[in-house]
């Protein structure tokens, strides 16, 4: 029942330990660096993470202590992954500048693979499918052309990014991102392909800007965009939204969270959902970090 997550805060980086009644357990604070990487739980009770501007990989205790941790070359941007025999994987951000990092390691644990909880590391499991369970090996042979739009990136450079989130569940598998067509398919921004990977022309989504998935329960969707706005152009409140498995967007889901972008969301096995982001709530606070929803936002 308890949350671990990294969050940044100016140029103070803090790995907290959250209870699930939302009061705080522990934290470890650093006032020189940042945090983008989302921990993982070992079957042996270590948590693992990136750095936090120290160019270095992280394993603590239960209790918040740093068990060991190890230099690398570049900072750990990346979350990283248990394997069932306990290898670590992550990996180090390029310095464009030095050219330093950009390198994947695998670090030996006494893990022996995941914690056996709800929700171990970052997208679920090892496979990122995010959600528990098991998928069926994509066919020999099986292809998908994607066709890339030019996408531009803070510094005015074109890019081409054409699929930046994928989920799955039994039968179906979403992807959403930037390109315009699937095999030859005009398709714009998002798609849902049937356990076969055909494309199901049934599904129509009504928003655009879609760059994360992710599933609850009930099989509804979650997604998350910078400018994710409804077909009409209408701005989505906080850059969320829920989808029902059509693509229509589900009425009644609208959390007031103030003003202010969701970051990360999360659908939890209850049905609840987090959400991560910067909100400036009534009276004008400035709010960094994690709040709890039920499924119809409130």
């Amino acid at each position: 029942g308890v949350i671990h997550v990294g969050v940044t805060v100016g140029f103070d980086a803090k790995f907290l330990a959250i209870n699930s009644d939302g009061s705080l357990r522990w934290e470890v604070s650093s006032d020189n660096g940042y945090i983008d990487s989302t921990p993982a739980i070992g079957a042996d009770g270590l948590i693992y993470i990136g750095d936090f501007g120290d160019n270095a990989f992280h394993a603590f205790t239960a209790s918040g202590e740093i068990a060991w941790e190890i230099a690398t070359d570049g900072s750990v941007d990346s979350s990283p992954v248990i394997a069932s025999d306990g290898t670590l994987y992550f990996g180090t951000k390029e310095d464009f500048d030095t050219g330093a990092g950009g390198s994947l390691y695998a670090v030996r644990s006494d893990s022996q693979g995941p914690a056996d909880s709800p929700w171990p590391m970052a997208r679920g499991n090892a496979q990122h499918t995010g959600r528990i369970g098991t998928v069926d090996p994509v066919e020999p042979g099986w292809d998908l052309t994607v066709a890339a739009s030019p996408d531009l990136d803070f510094d005015g450079e074109e890019w081409s990014s054409p699929v930046r989130a994928v989920a799955l569940t039994d039968t179906s598998t979403y992807i959403a991102g930037t390109f315009d067509g699937i095999n030859g398919q005009p398709l714009t921004g998002m798609a849902k392909l049937t356990s076969d990977f055909a494309i199901d022309p049934t599904f129509r989504p009504d928003v655009n800007g879609v760059r994360e998935i992710d599933v609850l329960p009930n099989g509804s969707l979650l997604v998350r965009g910078r400018s994710l706005e409804s077909n009409g152009g209408v701005p989505m409140p906080h850059g969320i939204a829920m989808l029902d498995t059509q693509g229509n967007l589900v009425e009644g889901f609208a959390p007031d969270l103030g003003t202010g972008e969701a970051s990360l969301i999360r659908a939890l096995p209850s049905g609840m959902i987090l959400v991560g982001g910067g909100f400036e709530v009534e009276g004008g606070d400035s709010v960094r970090g994690l709040v709890r929803l039920d499924s119809n936002g409130v």
